[in-house]
């Protein structure tokens, strides 16, 4: 018999230095994927259900999507400025 245990992922919204952490990972493009991914499988804190929160998937989309326009419009400022 196998001794499981439950642990957090790396990147989570557990504090805010994480949450800050996640959304600057996924801001910036960085593996944002697998991290909604997960994030479709975490509805409770006791166990993992498969697909159980499709809806977050509109939020990690959403953000990354307009989160790059920002990073681009402060880039194109900085470079034009």
């Amino acid at each position: 018999l196998i001794e499981r245990y439950w642990r957090a992922e790396n990147r989570n919204f557990d504090n805010v230095a994480n949450a800050f952490l996640t959304l600057f990972e996924v801001c910036t493009g960085e593996a944002w994927a697998p991290l909604m991914w997960r994030s479709y499988d975490a509805c409770s804190d006791t166990a993992v259900e498969p697909d159980c929160a499709i809806y977050q998937g509109f939020f990690f989309v959403g953000f990354y999507a307009i989160s790059g326009f920002f990073l681009i419009q402060l880039f194109v400022g900085v470079v034009v400025h």
